[in-house]
């Protein structure tokens, strides 16, 4: 049957199972968001910014294993799109970017919006912000790119006008060869070769510690994981993008390392009795490593790397061996089935390492934290929000969290029992980020409740984006901790009166706002308060805003 090519798209779309496109229409797409409209398969999800439907896209991604579908004009609109690019990339996110363009007859001379290399460069930017990023130029080659851009999302695609309304006399999804290639798909895994010197560092040594990171999260390897901690009783630490890889209540976890990370953690890490620290899926960056904290890999500890992909690290980082695989996974079954060969000694030691775990899960894993400045006279601690928080929601609740203070208190206070039960941008941090990839989240997992706790500075940045919620009536809810300033700037410039109007915000009235909204809001300074809060957000199926009044800076002992 023939087809336009914005038909394409959608039915293409339909093919891979994807069921939301995150946008802001405009003229140069409107063809597109038309077949949207009438698609029995594809919802539109309007955002109020494009940069907040990249976001959304994101959180759809990463929540729901699939690709998130961002669509967006060229122009401003592409350009607004970059951070939350930049953002997928980093994070390792399956997003794809479409922006639309004038026609291609159009295109350098002075058309509006004209996002070709004469107009606003959208595919450059884009290349700058990705590692895929192409114009259509003909429609001969619009399936073949959107299934090169698919496979190898993060990516962006600019699909002019005339591309976006040509007639195809058969559509082109009945060629088979177009299904070449799928995300899930594996290559033949080769036999893994683990060196000796691996074997008899572990075996040669009793107190055995794992670092894990992002990278056992994503490629669903948890299973694993746990698998091997528990064959040898190896404690386990997660950096903050990791939490959750393990259970945070089984007896192993120590929690999360790092900014973010609880005492335990930190403590046991940094602490001089390791012999054998082994990084798992690790992305050794400034954030996950404490700032490189020297104690990670100095004294006589060892210290080796179990990933898929090299890295370089800082100069003074010593990392002892490395060994790069195929798939950790594949790897960690392994080592789990040499408990009786190879890894016999280590197998051995385990007594030794049981009383070691006794000493580590004497420290406490919660910080003790004493509330400071509050420019309110009545207000509720962070940690003590977040544990209220937890104790009263669903087990199966998902908190996704914000940049900021927000961000460390979610990482310590909260206990993740399960992988992407917890979610955060670690790397790039955008303000904001946890109110629109919420949406995307909530989306992915209709099942479960999304918690968003968000900063006033973050609502500043996304705060519109409730109003999508509520256009879709869905049950999140937004815990707005609002400190009236930007906790982490204040904590260090306070004793600097002229700092001030650089760290303190102006008092805005969230209930009023997320009422203009449609959304039910209710103000928290108290414990008791947070429970009548609760109280009704757990009898109802639509968003609601809790605006809870903090302290603006903390010590921690």
């Amino acid at each position: 049957m023939a087809t336009s090519g914005a038909s394409l798209i959608i039915e293409y779309l339909g093919q891979r199972q994807i069921n939301y496109v995150f946008l802001v229409p405009g003229k140069l797409i409107y063809p597109i968001v038309e077949k949207i409209a009438h698609s029995d398969h594809l919802e539109g999800i309007m955002a109020t910014s494009e940069l907040a439907s990249g976001y959304m896209a994101d959180g759809f991604a990463r929540a729901s294993g699939k690709v998130g579908v961002c669509l967006s004009i060229g122009g401003p609109g592409a350009s607004n799109l970059l951070t939350s690019a930049i953002n997928s990339r980093l994070e390792d996110s399956k997003v794809l970017f479409l922006t639309g363009d004038v026609t291609s007859t159009s295109q350098g001379i002075g058309a509006f919006q004209d996002s070709s290399s004469a107009g606003t460069r959208s595919v450059e930017l884009f290349q700058q912000a990705l590692n895929y990023s192409t114009a259509i130029a003909h429609s001969d080659y619009l399936l073949k790119e959107l299934n090169q851009a698919f496979l190898n999302s993060p990516s962006h695609l600019l699909i002019p006008l005339d591309i976006q309304t040509h007639r195809y006399k058969t559509s082109p999804l009945e060629d088979a060869q177009w299904r070449q290639g799928d995300l899930n798909s594996r290559e033949f895994l080769k036999e893994e070769i683990i060196s000796d010197q691996f074997y008899e560092i572990l075996n040669g040594n009793s107190k055995i510690m794992l670092l894990v990171g992002s990278q056992v999260i994503k490629n669903g390897q948890g299973a694993e994981l746990l698998n091997f901690a528990e064959t040898y009783h190896l404690p386990v630490t997660t950096t903050l993008s990791a939490k959750g890889a393990i259970p945070e209540t089984h007896p192993l976890s120590l929690g999360v390392f790092g900014h973010g990370g609880n005492q335990r953690a930190n403590q046991a890490l940094t602490g001089n009795d390791i012999d054998t620290l082994l990084l798992v899926g690790l992305d050794f960056n400034q954030n996950e490593s404490l700032e490189w904290d020297s104690r990670l890999y100095s004294g006589r500890r060892q210290v080796m790397r179990i990933d898929q992909l090299p890295q370089r690290f800082p100069s003074t980082v010593k990392i002892d061996l490395e060994l790069i695989v195929d798939d950790c996974s594949h790897t960690l079954k392994k080592l789990s089935l040499q408990s009786q060969n190879q890894l016999q000694n280590l197998h051995q030691s385990i007594p030794q390492r049981l009383k070691w775990l006794k000493q580590l899960q004497a420290i406490p894993w919660h910080w003790r934290i004493s509330p400071e400045t509050s420019l309110f006279d009545q207000c509720l601690p962070l940690d003590k929000l977040i544990r209220a928080l937890q104790t009263r929601l669903p087990s199966d609740t998902i908190l996704c969290t914000d940049a900021g203070t927000t961000r460390g208190f979610a990482g310590h206070s909260w206990i993740s029992s399960y992988p992407h039960s917890f979610f955060s941008s670690s790397k790039l941090a955008p303000m904001g980020w946890a109110i629109c990839a919420g949406i995307g989240i909530q989306l992915a997992r209709p099942e479960s409740r999304v918690l968003v706790v968000t900063g006033d500075g973050s609502m500043m940045m996304h705060g519109m984006e409730i109003a999508t919620a509520a256009r879709y009536q869905l049950p999140i809810l937004f815990v707005i901790c609002n400190n009236r300033g930007y906790g982490n700037a204040y904590q260090r410039f306070k004793e600097d009166l002229k700092m001030n109007p650089f760290t303190l915000l102006p008092p805005i009235n969230w209930i009023e706002f997320a009422k203009s909204l449609g959304v039910e809001a209710m103000q928290v300074k108290s414990i008791s308060e947070l429970d009548q809060a609760l109280d009704r957000v757990l009898g109802c199926c639509h968003p609601f805003v809790m605006e809870v009044l903090t302290s603006l800076t903390y010590s921690i002992h």
